[in-house]
This record gives C-alpha cells, structure tokens and sequence, in this order.
C-alpha cells in the first residue's frame, strides 16, 4: 500500500510525496483532499514501486481531481516501463521534471539508476523530443550503458512532454 509521507500546500500548489507500493487496492493517496483546478506536485521517493493497476489508477483519480496540471518528480524506473506501454494511463496533463534511467556496467556488473532531469537531460524542441544522455561511470572509471530497451523506455516523454 502506498503512503502519503507528506503534503505541503502553498496557495493552489500541492506537493506530495509517496512512497511504498501502489497496486490496485487502496491508497491514502486517493482520500486525500485536493481541490480542482490546483497544481499537483507528486514527489516519488526512492522506496516506491508501482503496478500496471496501480498506475491505471492513479491515472484515475489525478483525472478525478481536474487538477490545471500535474508534475511528476524522481518517478522510478519501473514507472516508466509501465507509461511506455499504457498508452493514456495518464491525465494529458501530467508533466514530467525528473525520471530515473536504468544503467548498466558489463565489466563490473553495477546496475545504478541516474535522474535525468528536464531542460538538462531531455527537452521538447518543437513536435520532438531531445535526449542529452549523460556519461555514466562504474568505480572503475568506465562508462556504463543505458540498461533499457531501444526505441521502448523514453516513448512515454512523447506523450507527456511540454
């Protein structure tokens, strides 16, 4: 069960953070009070893990809530492979600042997952999306590899990219 380790409201701004799992089944998270029309800021911390009908139904109550738009923050890596196969799961307006990226070194067997951040690591430049991957080092000094799926893991910036 996901928990709602906090919320701050400053004026028509909400932040919260979650963490745990977010599956089918209830959530704190969908009791919470949030007046329509606000901004969402949903903070995901490092302990959070969600399903394929966790997120459907997260898609479900954001769409509840008619917030103006919903930014989500630090959203785990098995987030991602799931918008990048659910096609809609999400309000069209929810954004993304930052997302973890899974990586790989082959020489040291180090799997590490790496924030990317909007405007330093990917954009929207016209109708595409513009990825500026970082260089990645095992503690051997060599570069690690994205650990993804190509053409799969950064669809879902297609769809939810401003």
């Amino acid at each position: 069960m996901s928990n709602v380790a906090l919320v701050k409201s400053e004026g028509n701004r909400f932040v919260i953070e979650v963490e745990g799992h977010l599956s089918g089944g209830s959530s704190n998270l969908y009791a919470l009070a949030v007046p329509n029309d606000c901004e969402i800021h949903l903070v995901f911390r490092r302990s959070f893990s969600v399903s394929a009908v966790g997120l459907k139904k997260m898609g479900e109550w954001l769409r509840s809530i008619l917030s103006k738009t919903t930014v989500m923050h630090h959203c785990p890596s098995g987030m991602v492979w799931h918008l990048s196969f659910l096609k809609g799961a999400l309000p069209e307006n929810v954004e993304f600042q930052s997302f973890y990226v899974p990586y790989y070194s082959a020489s040291s067997e180090l799997e590490l997952d790496v924030l990317f951040v909007k405007g330093t690591h990917f954009s929207k430049e016209g109708s595409s999306v513009v990825l500026k991957e970082p260089e990645v080092l095992d503690e051997d000094g060599k570069r690690m590899s994205l650990d993804i799926l190509d053409g799969k893991f950064f669809v879902f910036l297609e769809e939810y990219s401003r």
